[in-house]
């Protein structure tokens, strides 16, 4: 998602964060419909909270040290390499990197390219921004949305390794503040669909389906709701699809929505309240106290 405009200036995120995708990287954006639903649906009154907090989070990873465990890279079945992608105007060869495997995985699935997923350690990285400028790959994108036209470009070059640190940083920050903001709003129409007689519960499935698709696909609870809700909402096709979704994650995430009606309400109550649970852990949106009783199974890739 491209949000941000100058990012790498002394190692720090600087007044370069202009917006949440409003003002556009000179010959680094793409963007093959400027009224892609994206771009319609930012609200400006957002920025001048937005933008500062995005900067504050950032600079906070960066001062405490905070880096990617690992990268992920998208394998090409079809010439078993690494899958990138041409761009006109201007003409560029562009990698795509995932902070995920996750996500690298649902990227291949969504655009229909058979392949894989190649990790490696982010202390690697320099010696594989020297492999990519030797094979031509000129540019990354990092987290590429496989169902949005937009996408920033970065150029590989000397700095990559020193700027990639304060890309990443921004792109959590901003990935976390657009999830938070996603899950207060769930939250908050499931209090209103509780008064409502469950009316609202096709739209607060929304919210969590629009964090799964367009701002974090590695986060487990959200396909655990996903079926969840799907299933009250007598949608069989999307709730097993979740639930394939969310065992793809590991054995602790099989078994916690069952494929058929079999359901019981207690077992019901206690799956949906750990899935609660483990969203807004996920997020450090519990109080202190919960939050560091909340155990969150530790997702690798």
């Amino acid at each position: 998602m491209p949000l941000f405009k100058n990012l790498f200036q002394s190692g720090k995120v600087d007044e370069g964060i202009t917006s949440l995708k409003l003002q556009l990287p000179n010959g680094q954006l793409r963007n093959d419909n400027s009224n892609s639903p994206g771009q319609r649906l930012i609200d400006p009154k957002l920025l001048a909270i937005a933008a500062p907090e995005i900067k504050r989070r950032a600079n906070k990873m960066l001062e405490a040290g905070r880096r990617p465990q690992a990268l992920y890279l998208a394998v090409d079945a079809a010439n078993k390499g690494w899958f990138s992608s041409r761009t006109t105007n201007p003409d560029r060869n562009v990698l795509l990197i995932f902070t995920s495997g996750f996500a690298a995985m649902d990227y291949l699935k969504t655009v229909k390219i058979a392949g894989g997923v190649h990790q490696f350690p982010f202390e690697s990285l320099p010696v594989y921004v020297e492999h990519w400028r030797k094979a031509g790959l000129d540019s990354f994108v990092l987290d590429r949305c496989p169902r949005c036209p937009d996408f920033l470009r970065v150029t590989i070059d000397a700095k990559t390794e020193e700027q990639f640190l304060t890309l990443w940083a921004v792109h959590r920050a901003t990935r976390d503040f657009q999830s938070e903001r996603l899950v207060h709003a769930y939250f908050d129409l499931l209090k209103a669909a509780k008064s409502a007689s469950g009316m609202q519960q096709r739209e607060a499935r929304n919210f969590l389906e629009t964090l799964r698709d367009h701002v974090d696909y590695s986060v487990p609870y959200v396909h655990w709701l996903i079926a969840i809700h799907a299933g009250m909402d007598g949608d069989p096709e999307a709730k097993i699809a979740s639930i394939q979704n969310l065992e793809a994650f590991g054995s602790d995430f099989k078994g916690k929505v069952p494929r058929d009606e079999t359901f019981v309400s207690e077992a019901w109550a206690n799956s949906v309240t750990e899935a609660h649970l483990g969203l807004l852990a996920t997020f450090e949106m519990l109080r202190p106290d919960l939050q560091s009783a909340a155990r969150i199974k530790d997702i690798s890739n």
